[in-house]
């Protein structure tokens, strides 16, 4: 992941005058205003969008969040919502259809804008988008008098962020402090999606997500060494700051998308999109909805720890199918025994990828000890040739290791152990 800082603007003679810039912004405001009071005025949607592939800065953001006022407007009033095919050939149809296209090219442009070199306009792009998914998700709530999550959009921008490659520190800080990292909904979701366009980038999609698999006929094979290894990056800058999980069905409580079930009443999720998505239907938690503690009573996975544990593994499995890098690699080993397996259901999943790093020598054998260890006193990994190798990692350039230190602390505590 390049994490960049805020880059500084440079100035050239084809940039807009102060006196052209007001003025576009003062046009961009009077479109919007024209649109919120006459539906005659629609046509100023192609405008706005155009105007957010501005060479102004200043322009776009004016346009986009006179998109956003204008659209999250329409969204509330059911005005987006995808026609019945019965009734495709009418006039309103047409119209909503032409206005969901507008507003698909408008999120498009705010993915784009995820990777804009410019901070200043990054994150206010995150912030509409994520602002979005709370509105979609709430009208969605409401035609399918149940809870839904507008994640057909999210994916997007989780994809978005993924293949970002000018991942600035203020678009990461924003994305995993205020969102990822805080709302368990989003936490979930993010692992759940990133775990598929992983795996789309990979090629390896498992035969009853169907989801993985329309996307992979659109992409093609796997993707470039160079995409793969982006890929990578992003998704561990963001995988890492993920301190801690709940450990408790009780400790599920924040939720960007609204409470799934608020008054115990344990309603059954459908899954259906209600018109949003041009998908046929949103798989996403389909085989996450058995609650065994509820006898016959379906409990809505969000409020299930064992659905978040899943994700999670689901993730950081995906993520480790990665080409490594040798620094990922060293992180990711650095972490795992505190931040990863305390977490997954089924802690085994990881025994080749640290019996493969124990056995890879130097200091990626150090590093692998802990989580290797906690495999075999604390899930019956059954490893023979543990303590052998340990015996041998003891030589002359044991004392030029970066991590040794650690590693004769760790030793003190394997060979004291029962």
């Amino acid at each position: 992941m390049a994490v960049t800082g805020k880059r500084a603007r440079t100035e050239s003679t084809s940039t807009p005058s102060a006196k052209n810039i007001k003025d576009t912004v003062d046009q961009i405001r009077l479109l919007e205003r024209q649109v919120a009071e006459s539906k005659t005025h629609l046509n100023n949607l192609v405008t706005l969008n155009e105007l957010c592939e501005n060479a102004s800065p200043k322009v776009i953001h004016a346009a986009m969040h006179a998109l956003f006022r204008v659209f999250s407007a329409m969204v509330n009033k059911g005005e987006l919502q995808k026609p019945k095919k019965a009734a495709a050939e009418d006039k309103k149809a047409t119209v909503t259809l032409w206005l969901r296209d507008h507003y698909i090219q408008y999120l498009n442009r705010m993915c784009q804008i995820l990777n804009y070199p410019e901070a200043g306009l990054q994150v206010p792009a995150l912030k509409i988008l994520m602002d979005l998914v709370k509105v979609e998700s709430a009208f969605l709530s409401v035609q399918s008098g149940g809870h839904h999550f507008a994640n057909d959009l999210y994916h997007r921008i989780v994809e978005a962020l993924l293949n970002c490659s000018n991942m600035s520190q203020l678009l990461l800080s924003e994305f995993t402090e205020k969102y990822f990292g805080f709302y368990d909904d989003l936490r979930f979701y993010f692992l759940k999606d990133a775990a598929v366009v992983i795996d789309v980038a990979l090629g390896t999609t498992g035969k009853n997500d169907k989801k993985a698999q329309a996307k992979k006929q659109k992409m093609g094979n796997r993707a470039s060494p160079e995409k793969l290894s982006l890929m990578l990056e992003n998704a561990f800058a963001i995988m890492e700051t993920l301190k801690s999980m709940p450990t408790d069905d009780k400790e599920l409580d924040e939720w960007w998308a609204g409470n799934p079930d608020p008054n115990g009443e344990k309603k059954p999720y459908t899954g259906d999109n209600f018109g949003f998505s041009d998908e046929e239907e949103d798989e996403t938690v389909e085989d996450l909805t058995k609650d065994s503690s509820a006898k016959g009573v379906k409990k809505h996975p969000m409020l299930v720890l064992l659905n978040h544990k899943r994700v999670f593994s689901d993730c950081w499995i995906a993520v480790l199918r990665l080409p490594f890098t040798t620094v990922v690699y060293k992180k990711t080993l650095l972490i795992v025994h505190k931040r990863i397996i305390p977490h997954l259901p089924n802690p085994t999943v990881l025994m080749d990828f640290l019996t493969d790093s124990y056995n890879a020598g130097g200091a990626v054998s150090l590093l692998a000890l802990k989580g290797l260890f906690i495999l075999i006193t604390e899930h019956n990994l059954d490893y023979p040739d543990f303590f052998h190798k340990l015996y041998m990692l003891f030589d002359r350039n044991l004392m030029h290791v970066k991590y040794r230190a650690r590693f004769f602390s760790q030793v003190d505590i394997f060979l004291s152990s029962p």
